[in-house]
């Protein structure tokens, strides 16, 4: 029943009470696997749909195991290419070893068939199998699903039609193709509800929540990601997918620069057992806050950890693009650590991986590497280089935050080369993108190269009123010692404005005192005026 009525509103009722005898059903898997079972292929497609269900990771190879024992006495092409599905789905050691023979073995078998409904279920596998366990850029996994559009479009199933087609959205955000995959996603979403298949109509929302992420439409991101949840619950509760939902919502917060409120979704997401990669990416993701927010020092020591979690599970699920992850967040601990060319180096190679592997892990790398701020920079031709690429490729593949990200670190390029009036220009456009998404921390920076621009040109009331705004969004966005700098500026330029007004009162006096107001941006226009009264 769960089998036939997966995804639609029906199936709330079987899942609830799956769930009330999940420890009989477990039991009954064993069973009856024997030779002797007369109904034993009956029983092996059971398991097959149990399995779908339940994943349950650590006892699925030994089930799958004796599932192929007894598929070797009584073969049966449909349970076959059903076994060789969960296999890839699963990620057992056999699919990832010696995936070539599984492919073939199902293909031959789909030959005697004529289920488009089975045959849209392996491609989607076999895709989900590549995206997870190739360096090939997806043009495996992207050739698969394809499959999967064609064989469900042929059969006229607009449900697994709907579930292929979002997973090609998938691989369009991976990817940074942004705009494609909110097409895709929305016209899956459509599909889906006219199939009243809820599961991949949530699963299409969801795709969509992370393109409009990749394009800085956020708001939208967060409703869309809450309505997954909502439609998901239609048909049954969906641990995995929840925890895959908070993980994506989580990824907002972040991203905006809200590190204490997504810290707070992440890490309940490094205790969720049932799914592992999701467990992989919520230690990290923690990780990858506590570098953003974290003291140098003892606070090194969890990260590491973290980071050691995250790697472990990545390799346990066989997922080289978590490991290059990982590896990215290690290289920016060695970049808050002050260790230039271990930071460096370790970022070109993630630079170097996402070629073929992502966007994510692209702008991530590039984003520090083009910051000019953040190097101990001598040579400024290098950082200044991948200000550039950073500037062209976000502008490619239509990343808005990326695009006003590379926008002030190219005025920091530019302020360290004296152009000024250019700067500021720069800083200005980029502050309003980030104040329309909403991003504090790069608001605040922005605000703060934006004061001291001020300051030259002796407008000390205008950089007070940014660098009152910036210590507000760095406190905002757990940037302490930021903020503490800031504070140090405003209490400078409030001396600095005390002892001009006790000058121009005539109460201090002496060419000491003069020629240190003098060191002031506006000590000109001061003189000019006249100078101290002779009082």
């Amino acid at each position: 029943m769960y089998e036939q009525y997966r995804g639609s509103p029906e199936a709330k009722v079987f899942t609830a009470e799956i769930q009330q005898i999940a420890g009989n059903i477990k039991k009954l898997v064993y069973l009856g696997l024997y030779p002797e079972n007369p109904d034993l292929k009956h029983h092996i497609k059971y398991i097959l749909v149990y399995l779908q269900y339940f994943r349950p990771r650590y006892e699925l190879p030994k089930i799958m195991e004796q599932v192929q024992k007894m598929l070797s006495q009584q073969p049966d092409h449909k349970l076959q290419v059903g076994y060789i599905t969960v296999s890839f789905a699963g990620g057992t050691d056999q699919a990832t070893q010696t995936p070539e023979i599984l492919i073939s073995q199902a293909l031959e078998c789909l030959g005697y068939l004529n289920d488009p409904g089975v045959e849209s279920l392996l491609y989607c596998a076999l895709g989900s199998h590549y995206c997870r366990h190739n360096d090939d850029g997806f043009t495996q996994a992207m050739a698969w699903f394809q499959k999967a559009v064609a064989t469900a479009k042929t059969a006229g199933d607009l449900g697994a039609w709907a579930e292929a087609l979002g997973l090609i959205a998938n691989i369009h955000w991976r990817c940074g193709q942004y705009d494609a995959g909110k097409i895709d996603a929305t016209e899956a979403q459509r599909l889906a509800k006219i199939s009243g298949n809820l599961a991949a109509e949530a699963s299409a929302l969801g795709y969509s929540a992370l393109c409009s992420q990749g394009l800085g439409y956020y708001n939208q991101a967060v409703s869309d990601l809450q309505r997954a949840r909502q439609t998901l619950e239609l048909a049954g509760p969906n641990r995995v997918y929840y925890w895959r939902t908070r993980q994506a919502e989580g990824e907002i917060y972040r991203l905006k620069s809200d590190y204490l409120k997504a810290r707070n979704v992440f890490v309940p997401l490094t205790l969720n057992d049932v799914d592992r990669e999701n467990q992989a990416y919520g230690a990290l993701n923690v990780a990858t806050i506590d570098v953003e927010i974290g003291q140098l020092g003892e606070a090194d020591v969890d990260v590491e950890l973290n980071i050691a979690t995250a790697q472990e599970y990545f390799r346990e699920v066989q997922s080289p693009l978590g490991l290059h992850l990982c590896q990215a967040v290690l290289a920016n601990l060695q970049l808050k650590q002050h260790k230039w060319m271990q930071a460096k180096t370790m970022f070109e190679e993630c630079l170097q991986a996402s070629v073929l592997q992502c966007a994510e892990l692209m702008f991530y790398a590039l984003e520090r590497l083009a910051d000019t701020t953040l190097w101990n920079c001598i040579d400024l031709p290098w950082t200044s280089r991948y200000t550039v690429i950073y500037l062209v490729l976000s502008v490619r593949h239509k990343s808005r935050l990326d695009i006003h990200k590379a926008l002030r670190c190219l005025g920091d390029v530019l302020l360290s080369e004296n152009n000024y009036e250019t700067a500021e220009t720069l800083f200005q456009v980029a502050l309003e993108g980030f104040t329309a998404m909403d991003i504090h921390r790069s608001r605040a920076e922005c605000m703060t190269q934006m004061g001291e621009l001020a300051m030259r040109a002796g407008r000390m009331d205008r950089a007070e009123i940014l660098w009152r705004k910036a210590c507000i969004l760095f406190e905002r966005s757990s940037q302490t010692t930021q903020a503490t700098e800031i504070q140090r500026k405003l209490a400078d330029l409030a001396n600095r404005n005390k002892e001009m007004l006790l000058m121009s009162r005539g109460v201090v006096g002496g060419n000491k005192m003069f020629f240190k107001a003098a060191k002031s941006p506006n000590i000109i226009t001061w003189v000019s005026k006249g100078g101290p009264s002779e009082g």
